[in-house]
């Protein structure tokens, strides 16, 4: 029969185990998806429209501009002195038509 004492080295392992892996998926999580999920950045960015309309649809509005599509991703409730505004995920391309910045914000002109 073990005693305690043998038994909590291996719970401290298991834990610390436990905790480094979610360590990792939870930065693995922000790297992928650090303005807004589900749209992946990295995975956005050098894409033409028609591969990001392909994977993630039709644009939902909120940019007309030949240079920018938005996809609408809900409203501002944020926790001090929410506007209840909409809120677009807006894809940015360049003269070559590839994607070259994203980011999260409000309707135009809003």
């Amino acid at each position: 029969m073990q005693s305690n004492t043998a038994k909590k080295p291996k719970l401290v392992v298991v834990c610390l185990s436990i905790a480094a892996v979610v360590i990792l998926l939870v930065a693995a999580f922000c790297i992928s998806f650090p303005t807004c999920f589900p749209y992946c950045d990295m995975w956005i960015m050098g894409k033409t429209y028609d591969e990001i309309a392909a994977v993630y649809g039709e644009t939902e509005g909120g940019s007309n501009l030949s240079h920018r599509i938005s996809y609408y991703i809900g409203e501002d409730n944020g926790w001090v002195m929410p506007s209840h505004l909409p809120q677009y995920y807006y894809i940015v391309f360049d003269e070559n038509g590839r994607a070259c910045d994203a980011y999260k914000g409000g309707p135009i002109g809003g």
